[in-house]
């Protein structure tokens, strides 16, 4: 194999082909960013694929290093226990005379003896502050780990870290010598935990992204998301025509496959109207619906669309039954705007996309009201790609949110079709109208009365699903 991977499918994507035999990188970053996880991640994909791995250690105690990556799902105990690990444990010197005995000489011992193809020096800079005054020392070293990828016939890793109020490598002689230089970062935003990687050097790779978002989660390590290119994005299947309840409805435009439907609603409103129609589409479609709400917690909803059949049949249906009868067809999750930036909200959207592999998707609220106006310059951006991430995978979005006029300029500007529910003054108090467009074609104004012809056919599918569900044998 003439190429190693991060381990992690952003980074592997975007930087194809950086990692290949004879080759240095380096892993910087303040501390507490996540350089030890990303280099463990690396030695472990690469030892899974048969690549022997030594982890050489100036500050990390191996059980508490193995610990630590094992809640993260690296299994270093795993590779070390197949003899593709092997661990070195390098006691500390500020005495820049004894580091070619102490440091090279045992690498290079411990090279012959393992002959590995990943090394992982964490961290590289206990030896740096150590000769940092000796030209000679520096020269040589810096030598040394320039010619020791190509005498292993593999890749090296090099930690290094950065002081909090600095960005440069000290001392910076190391960073010439790399082929790939990865800088790892972390700072509060909004009370939350905000990483990125910036790419600042890859040999070998062309590079189109500078900085993205990551997270560390248990269980699952490192996270990247890319967003996709244009080119890689299709256009909307229009030859297929979602069936509907509405269908019949001339002022009701044609919905296809991977388009994106906004649609706004006075604050004040629950859209349980519009969650019931969707789910009828979902069930005469035969696919899955996945609703992610960023307002309301599953059961909640689940309890405003019982409330609402009630309402209209009146008839009581348990929202355990409901969520049984409409289980294969329905998806509820729900994450609160204030517990996640905005990035980790949008690649758990993303995550969950994947995961569930809807043909539909709700996004109900929206998480950037309370930045105001920061919405659209910060986080539009991010909106847009999670969108096109949806119509690559060909699964129609719609936008379910609270008419906020920041956010009606971003959305109408990115969906194919634009309804916009308002509440007008008559004589006897108040009455709803839509506004129904297509882009580029004339908007129709439509009377409550009209629209809720199609809510009571999305009830009648949905209290046939209901009935059959009941009358099923292993439904007594």
């Amino acid at each position: 194999m003439e190429w190693f991977e991060f381990g992690v499918a952003g980074l592997d994507t975007i930087l194809s082909g950086a990692l290949s035999r004879g080759s240095l990188l380096v892993v910087a970053g303040h501390p507490g960013s996540g350089k030890t996880t990303l280099a463990s991640t690396i030695c472990y994909r690469n030892a899974l694929n048969g690549n022997k791995c030594l982890y050489i250690s100036l500050q990390e105690d191996k059980e508490k290093l193995f610990r630590n990556m094992k809640r993260l799902g690296i299994d270093l105990y795993d590779i070390e226990g197949r003899g593709l690990l092997g661990f070195l444990k390098l006691p500390l010197t500020a005495d820049a005379e004894s580091i070619f005995e102490v440091y090279i000489g045992t690498i290079n011992r411990f090279v012959l003896e393992h002959r590995p193809t990943i090394i992982v020096v964490d961290s590289i800079t206990p030896i740096l502050k150590a000769i940092e005054g000796g030209t000679r020392a520096r020269a040589v070293l810096q030598n040394f780990f320039f010619e020791l990828p190509k005498l292993v016939n593999g890749l090296v890793v090099l930690v290094a870290e950065i002081p909090l109020a600095e960005e440069r490598i000290e001392p910076g002689d190391i960073e010439f010598v790399a082929d790939t230089i990865l800088i790892m970062r972390h700072r509060v935003v909004d009370k939350l935990l905000h990483r990125e990687i910036e790419i600042r050097k890859a040999r070998g790779a062309p590079l189109s992204i500078a900085r993205i978002f990551f997270s560390i989660a248990e269980g699952q390590g490192i996270k990247v998301y890319i967003p996709p290119r244009l080119a890689e994005i299709p256009p909307p299947k229009i030859g297929i025509v979602f069936k509907g309840v509405c269908s019949e409805s001339k002022w009701m435009p044609q919905l296809h496959p991977g388009e994106v439907v906004y649609i706004s609603y006075p604050p004040h409103m629950f859209p349980a109207m519009y969650l019931i129609i969707a789910t009828a589409n979902a069930i005469l479609n035969g696919g899955k619906m996945l609703v992610i709400s960023y307002e309301h917690s599953p059961d909640y909803i689940w309890h405003m669309v019982a409330e609402t059949l009630r309402m209209q049949l009146a008839i009581e249906v348990p929202i355990e039954n409901l969520k049984e009868a409409l289980g294969n067809y329905v998806s509820i999750e729900a994450y609160s705007p204030v517990a996640y930036i905005f990035e980790e909200l949008y690649y758990l959207a993303l995550e969950a996309a994947t995961r569930v592999r809807p043909n539909m998707m709700i996004l109900l609220g929206n998480p950037g009201l309370s930045h105001g106006r920061e919405f659209i310059g910060r986080y539009g951006g991010l909106v847009y790609n999670l969108l096109l991430y949806f119509r690559k995978l060909g699964i129609t979005t719609i936008l379910l949110s609270p008419y906020h006029r920041d956010a009606y300029r971003l959305f109408s500007h990115i969906a194919d079709i634009i309804i916009r529910t308002r509440t007008i003054g008559t004589k006897d108090g108040e009455a709803i109208v839509y506004y129904i467009a297509r882009k580029g074609r004339y908007t129709t104004a439509v009377k409550d009365e009209d629209f809720t012809q199609c809510v009571k056919e999305a009830i009648e599918v949905l209290s046939n699903t209901i009935i059959h569900h009941r009358a099923s044998p292993r439904n007594p």
